[in-house]
């Protein structure tokens, strides 16, 4: 697999874990703590792995 592909593999699998984490804060009802914290660490879990693909991005193809 390239680097790029690998990149977006990994933006795309916590995107998902994202989206399945607000689904299920959504769907039910008396929505409790957990479930936004659930959301949460989601969110941050992305934010955390894209700036570390920027980062490894910007390692792996330097401006020339």
């Amino acid at each position: 697999m390239s680097r790029g592909k690998e990149f977006l593999h990994r933006v795309h699998e916590v995107l998902g874990e994202f989206e399945a984490a607000v689904r299920r804060e959504r769907g039910l009802f008396g929505r409790s703590v957990a479930r936004r914290q659930d959301v949460d660490i989601a969110r941050q879990k992305v934010i955390e792995t894209i700036v570390q693909v920027v980062k490894e991005a910007q390692e792996a193809y330097p401006k020339q």
